[in-house]
């Protein structure tokens, strides 16, 4: 049984060490220098659906973009909103030119199909993308053309962060939400996508047809962004690169309750069943068998099971290597570090991922008012 722990463990330490070497090298990888009259023209697609508030906030970080109005043009897409938010945006596209507003049409809703919609209505090449309940930097549109500058990229993912909002609650989600951008960072890095986060994501409009948009993944409810990484990757290979500089971070609220949060996580992890990446769904399995490991040794040192000078190097082995590689994320994020949170996931990460994975499979959730 201790071979047995060692193997599972040495994977998971290789598996940690190439996610640090990935994260440095999505950090160290150089873009273009600005060349003249390359400054592209940009429509950024925004899907709404009862936010009345949060628009206002989006609508004024857009307005403040330092990309020249001029250059960029924002489609708000209306997925059947039943409050404010048709009117909100109604008003805001009326004073500015570059803003534009559509409407799903009836019996035809949900997130992918508003997306399609706005890159329909959009008049420019590049395509950005991000959710009605984030902030954006000032130089968020500046920065995503600057990495377009090289011809060979298709596709560039963002980092996104959480928002502390003072409790413990919030906190401990901004800490656990920053491992997941650093992964699919890391994993594009190295040339093995398996994450991205539609908050913040750019492509070709001319990628998004020739990979036949969402096509096949209509009827899911998530997965929107990763679906559509996936289908350029396999498309258009070595052409998706991570956008590294840490004033392009999109932000937005932490779940307000624990009830939101599993909700929200739950709708996640319902994609993975519809995954078509043989090396993404073997990975999802080795994690969810990799945290049940880590509760056996971490018990052991409680019941003896184990030699305890093993069970103790293991244990302290992976803290060690996940608190280099998530101190280096939340760095770059703006996340606030803080040991005794990152020690507390230790102990609720596992049976987090080991609840959502198995729940995922027989619990139905809802979101915005509808089933999923």
């Amino acid at each position: 049984m201790t071979v047995f722990f060692l193997f599972v463990f040495g994977l998971y330490f290789l598996l940690m060490l190439l996610l640090i070497y990935g994260w440095e090298k999505a950090m160290v990888i150089k873009v273009p220098a600005m060349v003249e009259n390359r400054n592209q023209k940009i429509s950024v697609v925004i899907p709404f659906r009862n936010e009345e508030e949060n628009l206002e906030h989006l609508i004024s970080d857009l307005i403040s973009q330092t990309y020249h109005p001029a250059l960029y043009e924002v489609v708000f897409v209306d997925d059947h909103s039943t409050d404010r938010s048709h009117e909100i945006v109604s008003l805001k596209v009326s004073t500015y030119d570059n803003f534009k507003l559509v409407a799903l049409p009836s019996r035809v809703e949900g997130k992918k199909r508003a997306i399609t919609l706005g890159i329909e209505k959009a008049n420019c090449d590049i395509i950005v993308t991000t959710d009605a309940d984030c902030r954006l930097p000032e130089s968020w549109l500046t920065s995503i053309n600057t990495h377009f500058q090289n011809n060979n990229v298709v596709m560039v993912s963002g980092g996104v962060k959480l928002d502390e909002n003072g409790s413990f609650f919030s906190r401990l989600q901004a800490m656990e939400f920053s491992s997941l951008i650093g992964s699919g960072a890391s994993s594009l890095a190295v040339g093995y996508p398996t994450m991205c986060n539609g908050a913040n994501l750019s492509f070709l409009k001319s990628a998004f047809y020739e990979v036949d948009g969402y096509e096949g993944n209509f009827t899911i409810s998530s997965g929107d962004d990763e679906f559509l990484m996936r289908k350029i990757n396999a498309k258009f290979p070595g052409s998706i690169c991570f956008l590294n500089n840490p004033e392009s971070v999109v932000s937005t609220e932490a779940q307000q309750s624990l009830k939101d949060f599993f909700r929200q996580r739950l709708r996640w992890a319902g994609k993975w069943k519809h995954n078509s990446s043989a090396w993404t769904k073997l990975l999802a399995v080795y994690i969810f068998f990799f945290q049940i490991s880590f509760i056996v040794v971490l018990g052991s040192l409680l019941t003896d099971k184990m030699d305890l000078k093993i069970a103790f190097f293991l244990i302290a082995s992976k803290i060690v290597l996940e608190f280099i590689f998530l101190s280096k994320v939340c760095a770059f994020l703006k996340v606030k570090w803080r040991t005794n949170y990152f020690l507390l996931l230790q102990l609720i990460y596992p049976l987090y991922v080991i609840v959502i994975a198995i729940a995922s499979n027989f619990i139905s959730t809802s979101w915005k008012e509808r089933k999923i």
